[in-house]
């Protein structure tokens, strides 16, 4: 209750992609409507802890940041 769906998506190296280019592709794909995500964040990289697994506290901290 009033946690919201983001994606965030790191773009493998050397492609570009744009946030309008992965709303089309989520709708291509049928993802259904109340699983879209309300939020696209295009990242670099993830925060990872020293065994290489995402950070998903640090990362959920950075985005609750950002919104303000």
């Amino acid at each position: 209750m009033g946690e919201k769906c983001c994606a965030v998506v790191v773009p493998a190296s050397g492609s570009a992609v744009t946030r309008q280019e992965l709303a089309e592709h989520l709708r291509a794909v049928a993802v259904a409507s109340v699983t879209f995500p309300e939020r696209l964040v295009l990242a670099t990289e993830l925060p990872r802890n020293s065994v290489g697994k995402p950070m998903r506290r640090d990362l959920r901290a950075e985005l609750l940041d950002t919104e303000g």
